[in-house]
């Protein structure tokens, strides 16, 4: 394992300490003086000379004094200090200078060479002539002239690389994965298979007019989905070799768990709940009819007592039923997806794009990502349904498996912004995930590319509307086909001459059809000039598979239809189920309906009535994707004539034809309102509407979108191949896709802790250095909304370790050879209460400002201790509080946490969108205010918390303090482990004081110590969790955390003494 000392991630990152070092020329000094550096520092005494940092002479050096090197914040901007002389009998003499010396702290080591009573501060060292990025950019003091080293000036020379303008090369190759080819299969008498393009199909267009449209992408396009019929295991070889002359892979499932999944998870779950309804989901799971009329017929009988028997038995029998089918169903899905993820890595090539589509295969990208990963081929996801608020899809059951799944893929595209931002909102309350532009790691979200963070992995999040190709709709429009479907149907439909409206509709609630003939009605009600002068045309499809459903909503709307037939005449409205008498029988009586057959529905046929409509009408209550309007502006404008849209407010395509009018469907009188000015409209203005919507259309088309997504796709295997061969992953996914240049690496991601290296350092060391955070490294941390947390406590006192830590921690810091040290932000009693009956363990609370080496460690005092000197802290915490119960009282479930050092107002048990806005608020308002005092201001998303805390005191200084202790001066094995930005500063101290070794102890003349060595120390920095951090090594979570504290307690006491 590459110790800290190897760590090249701190010059990327930029130090969070400098290294300063002092060479002082005295000749004046005499045998038992010494000599010191005093400044306001607490490193340097707060100018009290008994305190100051105290230089070292040897005989051969005199009078040249040297210090060991000291740990400053680059936090602190610069330091105003002095020498003094230090005399055995207690007299301290300060140097004869009218005013004090002064550095500024940059870059990561800093030495500088001094001579008694003349003002002058040269930098020494070649390492201090290299200044940290972060300070040229805030332009501190004394920075100025100062170049960048080599290795930040040739990753500056680097980073503006920027993607690909053409990523694409023609050798790749798009795995369009969807749930159903798009195909028609058959079989004839003789057994022989056939396949034929499905022109009713989502990618019709992209096929019949056709292939060039992938084409134009520049690469291969293969489908993969299931045949959409039953194929025998004898014939799938067959069928299979059939397919793939046609680019297809067929996905071959059981007809009993393809139903499962598509009518009980698919379209009885998922369908009603992403389009914002919640589904009923003890509908048809299996209700004991004969035991609930058991107890009609027991209560009516005055049987109370069996009627309270027979109902409790039904409710029981239908609620097991309802658990046990959807627990099937949930199965099957999961079943069908692994099924395809099997068939793409059986598929798989390195050249490969993997583009999954629907509602139907969320699962999918989970289940393929590692060997997809393994070959460096990304997997791409494309919602093509509405995405619900949070508060409707948490009602799923497996809510947090869906959006998981979805999040491995590492693009995922939607409709339209609505759907993306509920999409990342529910990812961010639900699994505790931050956006791009929060997320560590991500140096800014490019423009037009949302993001988030998923297991330290960059996700993009794009917003592109699927369009159609407009050349292929006026192709058709000119065929003879065409042509003579629309002559027949002029001869079928007696439309009068009458201005037409209407549209076509599947029989589902969703649709909105019985809402538009009541709208219609209402518009002959309410104005009769339109009684003789408008049709509607309405055709009506039922949704396959949901027969009972179609013919619920059939009978609503032919019962409308009746009334308008006898109210207004039959030449009011054509209303047109395309279905079977037979089938269609089951809704009621068809006098009022038109029936088409089936088989004499087509895609042409379809362009044949929509070319006949005046005014399309749309009132979908819900719908994400609806592509008739994009064909209607096309087909009008293609045969010269004026078209107005009436779009209803809840369809996707409704945000986009902004030349349409837009309607709230369940407003019947702004319906009425909506057609009275779409008829209303002059020519010319409806001319200028289409051409509005028609500009959008081409622009906007197939071969765009298709384009757009690939390309995106490209890019982040570009991406990922240079992070992959860099061995670094600070470049932003989002601006790779967008194409721009990518910002410098934050830092390299730490490698996976490989726990038997670590166990063998362990054990062949002599002295160790343990330190641990304590929440989100010891102790499981809950990211999501308050009333999903799982971890609630309310005794007062924060959550505790589990008992399998506490034995491994009592294991470790018994051994003589260790010392154990825990630090934490919480408060000293609270650290004190769940670990301070641990023998030899030590404590360090407020970030290190209190510690408490325990009474039974042989350097121990038993109590707590202060790691700085009292500060006057009486104005700053009163300006403080003032502020703190201002957004406290405005912000439901916060609070604030006083301590000793700091203050800390807490919102985590708040709403987490409103409670991270009110901290990114308060954090602004804090820092203006609080510039003045030697205290700073940090807003922690993921620990929901913003803390007023002492400049001086972080977790950095208090390990440096622990490391320099006298008992772990020869210290060989330092492990530090922790989990958020708290802990990097204890990850920075210890890479550098592993640079920085101490010198060994003091010799017997007072001010002599003994020539320096240079221990064998091995330094390892674990974070929990892969992201940019100055730890090399990495653990996904808790879990691991005790795995390794297991490995390393079951190590046998070394017997070794301090």
């Amino acid at each position: 394992l590459r110790s800290a000392m190897e760590d090249p991630g701190d010059s990327l990152m930029g130090p969070l300490f400098t290294r300063v070092s002092f060479r002082v020329r005295a000749s004046e000094t005499r045998f038992g003086d010494t000599v010191a550096v005093c400044g306001e520092l607490p490193e340097f005494g707060s100018w009290d000379p008994q305190g100051a940092l105290r230089l070292h002479t040897t005989p051969d050096t005199f009078p040249v004094w040297q210090s060991d090197a000291v740990l400053i914040g680059t936090y602190v901007s610069s330091v105003q200090y002095k020498l003094v002389v230090l005399s055995p009998d207690g007299s301290v003499r300060w140097e004869p200078l009218a005013a004090n010396r002064a550095f500024a702290v940059v870059g990561e080591e800093l030495t500088l060479t001094e001579e008694w009573g003349r003002a002058s501060a040269v930098p020494a060292s070649p390492e201090s002539a290299a200044m940290d990025p972060s300070a040229r950019a805030s332009g501190i003091d004394g920075a100025r002239g100062l170049e960048l080293p080599p290795a930040l000036a040739d990753a500056a020379k680097a980073a503006p690389r920027p993607i690909h303008a053409e990523p694409l090369d023609g050798t790749e190759r798009v795995v369009m994965v969807v749930h159903k080819l798009p195909l028609t299969l058959s079989q004839d008498e003789s057994g022989e298979w056939s396949a034929a393009w499905d022109e009713a199909s989502m990618w019709a267009t992209s096929i019949w007019g056709g292939g060039h449209v992938l084409n134009k992408v520049g690469c291969k396009v293969c489908f993969m989905g299931s045949p959409g019929r039953e194929v025998r295991r004898e014939d799938q070889p067959a069928v299979t070799r059939l397919l793939e002359a046609m680019d297809c892979f067929p996905v071959y499932i059981d007809p009993w768990e393809l139903n499962d999944a598509y009518q009980g998870y698919t379209k009885s779950v998922l369908w009603p709940l992403l389009h914002n309804e919640l589904p009923i989901l003890t509908q048809g799971l299996g209700a004991q009819p004969d035991t609930a009329a058991i107890a009609a017929a027991a209560a009516a009988a005055g049987d109370d007592a069996t009627a309270r028997d027979m109902s409790r038995n039904a409710s029981s029998n239908l609620s097991s039923s309802h658990y046990r089918k959807s627990k099937e169903h949930w199965s099957a899905y999961q079943i069908v997806n692994t099924l395809f993820a099997n068939e793409i890595k059986a598929r798989l090539q390195p050249r490969d794009l993997i583009w999954v589509h629907g509602h139907h295969l969320l699962l999918v990208p989970e289940r393929a990502h590692r060997e997809c990963r393994q070959v460096g081929v990304p997997v791409g996801l494309f919602v093509h349904t509405p995405f619900p608020s949070t508060t409707i899809f948490s009602a799923l059951p497996q809510r947090k498996a869906v959006l998981e799944a979805m999040l491995h893929a590492s693009i995922i595209g939607f409709h339209l912004y609505e759907y993306a931002r509920n999409f990342m909102i529910s990812s961010r309350r639900l699994l505790g995930l931050e956006e791009a532009n929060q997320a560590r790691g991500w140096s800014r979200v490019a423009s037009g590319v949302l993001g988030m963070e998923f297991n330290s992995r960059p996700v993009a999040i794009t917003v592109s509307h699927v369009g159609i190709e407009p050349a292929v709709v006026r192709s058709r429009l000119e065929k003879d086909s065409v042509r003579a479907l629309a002559a027949a149907f002029e001869a079928r439909v007696d439309l009068q001459d009458r201005t037409v409206l209407g549209g076509v509709e599947w029989l589902s609630s969703m649709q909105g059809a019985p809402l538009k003939l009541l709208a219609y009605e209402s518009l002959l009600e309410a104005y009769s000039k339109y009684r003789h002068k408008v049709t509607m045309l309405q055709v009506c499809l039922p949704v396959p598979n949901r027969r009972e459903h179609s013919a619920e909503i059939a009978a609503e709307c032919r019962a409308v239809a009746r009334r308008i037939h006898e109210r207004f005449g039959r030449a009011a409205l054509h209303y047109v189920e395309v279905d079977s008498p037979e089938a269609a029988a089951a809704a009621g009586p068809l006098q009022d309906v038109q029936l088409w057959a089936p088989e004499d529905w087509c895609v042409n046929q379809r362009l044949a009535v929509l070319l006949r409509l005046d005014v399309l009408l749309v009132t979908a209550t819900r719908d994400g994707l609806n592509l008739l309007p994009f064909e209607y502006v096309v087909i009008r404008r293609a045969a010269g004539e004026a078209g107005v849209c009436v779009l209803s407010e809840f369809v996707g395509c409704a945000r986009v034809l902004n030349g349409g009018i837009r309607v709230n469907p369940f407003s019947l009188s702004s319906t009425v309102e909506a057609m009275d000015r779409a008829l209303s409209l002059s020519r010319d203005d409806a001319d200028k509407r289409l051409s509005k919507d028609v500009a959008f259309v081409e622009a906007n088309t197939t071969t765009s979108w298709v384009s757009l997504f690939v390309k995106d796709l490209k890019r982040v295997q570009i991406a990922d191949t240079e992070r992959t061969e860099a061995g670094l992953d600070g470049a932003d996914a989002s601006a790779a896709v967008a194409g721009g240049p990518r910002p410098t690496p934050a830092a390299p991601l730490p490698r996976k802790l490989d726990v038997e290296s670590i166990v063998r350092a362990y054990r062949s060391a002599s002295r160790r250095v343990l330190l641990f955070g304590l929440d989100g490294t010891l102790i499981a941390q809950d990211h999501v909304i308050s009333h999903l947390k799982q971890n609630q406590d309310f005794t007062g006192q924060g959550q505790a370790p589990s008992p399998a830590v506490l034995h491994c921690l009592r294991s470790l810091a018994s051994d003589p050879a260790n010392d154990v040290h825990v630090l934490s932000g919480r408060g000293a009693s609270d650290m004190e209460s769940i670990l301070g009956n641990i023998d030899r363990l030590g404590l360090a609370a407020e970030l290190g400002y209190l510690r408490l080496t325990p009474r039974t460690s042989p350097h121990g005092s038993g109590r707590w201790e202060r790691s700085v000197a009292p500060v006057d802290s009486a104005q700053w915490r009163s300006a403080v509080k003032k502020v703190l119960h201002w957004y406290t009282t405005r912000t439901n479930g916060s609070y604030t946490r006083w301590q000793e050092s700091a203050a800390v107002w807490c919102y985590h048990d708040a709403d987490p969108d409103f409670g991270r806005y009110q901290g990114q608020q308060l954090h602004q308002q804090l820092a203006q205010q609080l510039a003045p005092y030697p205290v700073s201001v940090v807003h922690s998303p993921s620990k929901c918390t913003v803390e007023v805390r002492i400049r001086a005191v972080n977790k950095g200084a208090t390990a440096d303090a622990i490391l320099c202790m006298q008992h772990n001066r020869k210290a060989d094995f330092v492990l530090c482990c922790g989990d958020d930005h708290s802990d990097e500063y204890m990850f920075a101290a210890a890479i550098a004081r592993a640079r920085a070794p101490l010198p060994d102890v003091v010799g017997p003349s007072p001010g002599v110590p003994l020539p320096p060595s240079t221990p064998s120390r091995r330094t390892f920095n674990i974070t929990v969790g892969r992201k940019a951090s100055r730890a090399t090594l990495y653990v996904e979570d808790t879990r691991q955390v005790l795995f390794l504290l297991q490995a390393l307690s079951q190590h046998a006491l070394t017997g070794l003494a301090h």
